[in-house]
């Protein structure tokens, strides 16, 4: 991994001895000249990338998805997620009052404790 980042290193700054030259009023008179390049460089190697990987892959850890939020890419799968909660969707959860045994499931929550209740006991005990 050390020599790995050494060969970035490296190269970005040959890159940047390179690119300073050429470009003196980009960004010339700072002191961190060279680590503002190194990001605009980084950034301009990925971007290109990031919606690849939004379309290619359907599920996403969440601080992946946040992430690429943060850089403006919206991926479809959570465009159709929040299209799916807007109509309501729930995710369906085990009922809180039947035993495990019968492992029953159910959209529908009471109002007053926001628990889930199947439709059988919801008759019962409301």
């Amino acid at each position: 991994m050390a020599l790995w980042h050494n060969l970035v290193d490296v190269s970005t700054l040959n890159v940047y001895t390179i690119f300073k030259p050429q470009h003196p009023g980009d960004l010339g008179g700072q002191n961190d000249a060279r680590r503002r390049f190194i990001k605009e460089l980084s950034k301009e190697l990925v971007m290109p990338l990031i919606p690849k990987r939004a379309e290619g892959c359907p599920k996403l850890q969440r601080h992946v998805l946040e992430a690429m939020a943060r850089c403006g890419v919206m991926p479809a799968s959570i465009q159709s997620q929040e299209e799916n909660t807007r109509q309501g969707r729930r995710k369906r959860k085990r009922c809180k009052l039947c035993p495990t045994a019968t492992d029953r499931k159910t959209r529908c929550c009471r109002e007053k404790c926001n628990r889930p209740v199947c439709s059988e006991r919801s008759a019962k005990n409301m």
